[in-house]
């Protein structure tokens, strides 16, 4: 192939802008979904980008980049029709016989038939992106990636095609601008300006409708007034009268982990309120009862912490095997990885963010100046100095009959510990110690390396009891724990680690991860109460509507909410983008 400047060629100047605020927006919307695919299962061979992936605002800019693609494929169909310009992209008899022509004809007719392959990649990821949006999941993540690919492909195909046409000038063309084509339309022709203007505006009121229907078509839990009275036998089993007669709304939720392999659970949730008080009922799908958090192991060399690694931590663990004898190290391989209790998390907002909360910013360090991620995944905070509350239950604090409350707001500075990696860096999580249910029982911060030593903080004073308190010990992650079993022991039936203590602990033994805090009354308390059967989790959370803490929003029609949902993995929740909103029946 021969490449040289021939005569200066020019594209229509209409054709130019679109051309490159397509460019803009697809450039946009890769960039962004490709850190989103960063996490998604099998998609290893992403991480060698990760670190230049964009980090900030990602829901905000891919949906808005999304929306600027179907405006733009609706201004270009537009604009090609009203210029005259269909011909361009005609896929017909002669231009699929000019195939077999030598020379520039050929690349052309390639060129059409590459047009019409990226626009069926265009549709597809707009289709998928809509569906994706709305709450769907599944194989549709699969697809839309595919499409990515594809329109990267395409890209480089396109820009090889027209090199083949005509060399760099054909290829720069559309680099030199020129007038508009006027098209005869009826006795009066629109002039080619006119044209390319209601060509924008067309595409814009089609991005717009989008976005009007999407919040015109929002969620809403309608919460359900009571007397108080009605509100005392409230209960998880759902079977009292004023549950039954509670309007229901269902949030599709996704891209999570586990779950059967699909990564997602519906979510039915009901609420009611009394003026002083509200409730919520959440029941959503998860087949295994999983109340096991990073359990201690003792070993002939000590305890050793069994818990969830990253898919980075889990790949360097299995190479670290592979080139070692140890017996134990090859026993743990067979079950580390994903020993961690459920959870559910739902997040509050008192202002409308229809682009998810903007509260998760994920990568290994996604602030330049702050520690890493413990997770290696990301970190909570908000960049708009505002702050969303985080209710949090978890399995393993099952008992306490409360959830924690705590909230994300601007990135914190961190301690000389954090910045030393002597404890994790959260961002702007803050967890309020009085709420914490249960904490890890370590001496230090869970190690990455699953072969060191993880010492006790806690150890039982009756250790028969323990055991028998944890019912049957399965360590595969997909088998469920027993309906009565205790994977957190209470304070009052533990003491603080002493070597006498541990001597007198057989090598083996395996005691719980994770110790049950005792109830400490607060006005801002969660109360919650869980059950599971049959594959569902339902759970009943109650708080003040109005806890006069200033880290608590009061909850009302203002107050908008997502849910997420945590099948035996620390941090790869379910998720939604677009929040629901309540609206409380006076």
């Amino acid at each position: 192939m021969q490449f040289r400047y021939k005569k200066t060629k020019r594209t229509d100047a209409g054709t130019v802008v679109l051309h490159w605020s397509l460019v803009i927006c697809l450039a946009l919307s890769v960039l962004t979904g490709l850190r989103f695919a960063v996490d998604m299962p099998d998609t290893g061979y992403l991480d060698a980008i990760a670190p230049y992936l964009p980090v900030s605002r990602l829901w905000i800019i891919h949906i808005a980049a999304g929306v600027g693609l179907m405006g733009l494929a609706v201004a270009y169909l537009f604009y090609l029709r009203n210029a005259g310009l269909l011909r361009r992209v005609a896929l017909d008899r002669a231009r699929l016989a000019a195939l077999k022509s030598p020379g520039a004809a050929r690349w052309s007719a390639v060129n059409v038939l590459l047009y019409w392959l990226f626009f069926l990649c265009l549709v597809s990821q707009i289709v998928t992106g809509v569906l994706l949006h709305r709450g769907h999941g599944g194989a549709l993540c699969q697809l839309h990636l595919w499409a990515t690919w594809a329109i990267l492909g395409y890209a480089v195909a396109h820009v090889l095609t027209h090199l083949a046409m005509g060399g760099f000038t054909q290829a720069l063309r559309i680099l030199r601008p020129t007038q508009i084509p006027v098209a005869a339309s009826g006795p009066a022709p629109l002039g080619g300006a006119l044209v390319f203007l209601l060509s924008a505006l067309i595409g814009g009121l089609a991005g717009g409708g989008y976005l009007y229907a999407d919040r015109a078509s929002r969620d809403v839990l309608h919460v359900q007034r009571i007397d108080k009275a009605a509100a005392a036998p409230l209960g998880p089993d759902l079977w009292a009268s004023a549950w039954r007669d509670a309007p229901s709304l269902a949030i599709h939720t996704n891209q999570g982990v586990n779950l059967d392999g699909s990564g997602a659970s519906l979510v039915e949730i009901r609420a009611l309120h009394d003026e002083d008080t509200i409730y919520f009922a959440f029941t959503w799908e998860d087949p295994t009862r999983s109340l096991k958090h990073a359990p201690l192991i003792k070993t002939e060399n000590g305890w050793r912490a069994l818990f969830s690694e990253s898919r980075g931590e889990r790949r360097a663990r299995l190479q670290n095997v592979a080139l070692r004898s140890d017996d134990l190290r090859a026993e743990q391989a067979n079950f580390e990885g994903a020993l961690n209790e459920d959870k559910f998390a739902f997040m509050l907002a008192n202002v409308e963010k229809p682009f998810g909360p903007g509260a998760f910013h994920p990568g290994k360090k996604p602030l330049p100046d702050k520690p890493e991620s413990s997770s290696g995944r990301g970190l909570h905070y908000t960049e708009d100095g505002g702050s969303v509350n985080v209710w949090l239950w978890r399995a393993s604090g099952i008992e306490s009959g409360r959830c924690e409350n705590n909230r994300v707001g601007p990135a914190t500075r961190p301690s000389q510990a954090e910045r030393h990696g002597e404890a994790p860096y959260k961002g702007g999580y803050a967890s309020k110690p009085e709420q914490a249910v249960a904490y890890e029982n370590v001496a230090q911060q869970l190690p990455r390396d699953p072969s060191a030593e993880a010492q006790p903080l806690r150890l039982p004073r009756d250790l028969a009891a323990t055991r028998e308190a944890m019912g049957a010990v399965d360590l595969d992650p997909d088998h469920g724990d027993q309906e009565n079993a205790r994977w957190a022991m209470r304070e009052d039936e533990s003491t603080p680690y002493t070597a006498d203590m541990d001597a007198r602990i057989p090598v083996g033994a395996i005691i719980p991860g994770m110790i049950a805090t005792p109830p400490r009354a607060k006005p801002s308390d969660v109360f919650c109460t869980a059950r599971w059967a049959a594959g569902r989790w339902t759970l009943l959370a109650q708080r003040k509507l109005d806890t006069k803490q200033d880290d608590d929003i009061v909850l009302g029609d203002q107050t908008f909410m997502w849910v997420g949902v945590f099948d035996h993995t620390p941090a790869n929740h379910t998720r939604h983008i677009r929040p629901f909103k309540l609206e409380m029946q006076r």
